[in-house]
């Protein structure tokens, strides 16, 4: 009653066996009587306790409860997506959770809403491009390529070139991939404002950004 609590880092308790043994000196005795040699070690007849630490198990349960919050944590990071855009990434995903079939069709009708010209379209391979669209303040034009998956997955890139025309060859350079930079006049940041704005109005999707 006066000793004070131990807290849960020197966590034991006991166990009590309540071995019920009976004396065996009477037992001797008609032994010794009937010429009966040797006898057995008795054994106490006192309760036996059990000393038994439970500090290794406090600190499996303490391991696999920090396991458990930093699953949840990556769950949770995983199920809201990467908000923001980073410097590198090229690809816009879009988690539609419809069947790849549907996500094709309803993003393909949204793309030509927003003013965008279908060039080519493949309904087997899900897969479809746009025709150029040029951007006459940064002298450059891109078009858009996506990809759905089978589970409605949209995979979103861009591709774009100067309409500067390229002395040796009198032709406007090849396209090339967009990746995303932060800078505000940059022709990366203008061509993420013009596929987001396309993107931002399909529907309350889930948003990723990977390269």
């Amino acid at each position: 009653m006066g000793e004070q609590d131990r807290g849960l880092d020197n966590l034991e308790f006991y166990l009590l066996s309540p071995s019920r043994n009976v004396s065996s000196v009477g037992l001797e005795h008609y032994f010794d009587r009937v010429g009966v040699t040797g006898s057995s070690p008795v054994r106490s007849t006192n309760p036996t306790f059990y000393k038994i630490n439970l500090l290794p198990v406090q600190k499996s349960l303490r391991l696999l409860l920090i396991f458990w919050l930093l699953s949840i944590s990556a769950n949770k990071l995983w199920a809201q997506g990467k908000q923001d855009p980073y410097p590198g990434c090229s690809s816009i995903l879009i988690e539609t959770r419809m069947s790849g079939a549907a996500a094709f069709g309803s993003w393909s009708r949204h793309i030509e809403s927003q003013g965008l010209r279908l060039d080519r379209t493949d309904p087997t391979l899900l897969q479809l491009n746009t025709l150029p669209v040029s951007i006459k303040k940064m002298n450059c034009e891109y078009f858009i390529e996506s990809k759905v998956t089978d589970n409605g997955t949209i995979l979103v890139q861009l591709n774009w070139r100067t309409l500067t025309t390229d002395s040796t060859t009198n032709r406007p350079p090849s396209f090339q991939k967009w990746t995303y930079a932060a800078e505000k006049k940059s022709v990366a940041f203008t061509l993420y404002n013009e596929i987001m704005r396309v993107v931002d109005t399909y529907g309350n999707y889930l948003i990723w950004y990977s390269r």
